[in-house]
């Protein structure tokens, strides 16, 4: 997986997702929550232990549209509960997401 691109692997019980964190997966997130792109910046100040879980699910669902595959039933309640039980894991992916979305919106990255 290359995180300086968006893409990472999260392990949800026995299986391992990957996940791509590019505009589409914010497209899809904000598509679902029903907010703009401009509302992602509430979003992630006002319920950051909601935010990450969701970019990380609808990540999820991109890498599998993406590549043509079908969506994976996967419960978001249970990815929350599994990325919020570990806080290294939680802050591991909280940077991540943090990076995905510097280079999606258009921000700059260390080695770029």
């Amino acid at each position: 997986m290359n995180e300086l691109r968006g893409q990472l692997a999260v392990e949800v019980g026995e299986d391992t997702h990957e996940v791509l964190l590019n505009l589409n997966a914010f497209r899809l997130l904000c598509k679902d929550k029903k907010i703009d792109l401009t509302g992602l910046d509430e979003f992630v100040n006002s319920d950051p232990l909601d935010f990450v879980p969701t970019v990380i699910y609808w990540g999820i669902m991109n890498a599998c549209d993406f590549k043509g595959q079908s969506r994976p039933e996967i419960n978001f309640d249970h990815i929350s509960a599994i990325i919020c039980s570990d806080l290294d894991k939680f802050q591991e992916l909280s940077e991540s997401v943090g990076q995905a979305m510097g280079q999606s919106m258009g921000g700059e990255t260390e080695g770029n």
